[in-house]
């Protein structure tokens, strides 16, 4: 399984100008037809915050429900509303910082290094946030190759 940061969904849903959006989609499809796709609970509250600022009430509630469907993906570790955010340590978030990242990259790297296990790689247009803060090897939708 691959683990798919925010900024490939926020491509497809936000910017269908930008120039790698072309590549992205096909990534997207591709991941989809492959099912071996997954994304952090993290990751998916970062898209639907974005979002929330051009949705109502509804629409983020049901964007956020029916996201896995809409692409195919998995929710690490899990999807269901009513859990509370993933248990990571202080520790884990701040070793992540420590290597120079934001909070919102440093949840996800955590929750990824946590998870690690069940995953081949992390998949994002913003490598160099990741690269050498992840345990997994870190690819760009260019880059990633599927064996």
């Amino acid at each position: 399984m691959i683990c798919l940061d925010s900024d490939i969904f926020l491509i497809d849903l936000r910017y269908p100008r930008d120039r790698r959006a072309r590549r992205n989609r096909a990534f997207l499809d591709w991941v989809g037809q492959s099912e071996s796709g997954a994304t952090t609970v993290f990751s998916l509250l970062e898209i639907a915050g974005v979002l929330s600022f051009n949705l109502n009430e509804q629409q983020l509630v049901d964007f956020y429900m029916h996201f896995p469907r809409r692409y195919k993906v998995r929710i690490l570790p899990y999807h269901d509303h009513r859990q509370r955010l993933p248990g990571l340590r202080l520790g884990e978030v701040l070793r992540v910082m420590q290597k120079r990242a934001a909070v919102g990259d440093a949840l996800i790297a955590a929750q990824v290094n946590r998870l690690h296990g069940g995953l081949e790689a992390f998949v994002t247009w913003s490598d160099g946030h990741f690269r050498g803060r992840l345990v997994v090897p870190v690819f760009t939708p260019a880059t990633f190759s599927p064996v």
